[in-house]
C-alpha cells in the first residue's frame, strides 16, 4: 500500500467518524477534492486553502495523499 492510498483511508475514516458519512461518500468526496486540488495547482491557485474550505483539514492530511 502506498502512502498516498493510507494518507487517504485515514482521510476517509476521519470524515466519517466527523461527519457521519458513509465510506463510499467520504471516498467520493475526497477523491472530487483531490481533483479540484489538482485542478488547482495546474492554475497556480492555493491548493491549501481548497483543501482546508472543503473538507475542514489541515493542510498536512493533503501532503499524506500527495506524497
Amino acid at each position: 500500500m502506498s502512502k498516498g492510498s493510507s494518507g487517504k483511508k485515514r482521510v476517509v475514516n476521519i470524515l466519517m467518524k466527523r461527519d457521519s458519512m458513509t465510506r463510499e461518500e467520504a471516498s467520493s468526496l475526497v477523491d472530487d477534492v483531490m481533483n479540484m486540488v489538482y485542478d488547482a495547482v495546474a492554475c497556480g491557485d492555493d491548493a491549501e486553502e481548497i483543501w482546508m474550505s472543503e473538507l475542514g483539514l489541515e493542510p498536512d492530511y493533503l501532503m499524506d495523499l500527495l506524497i
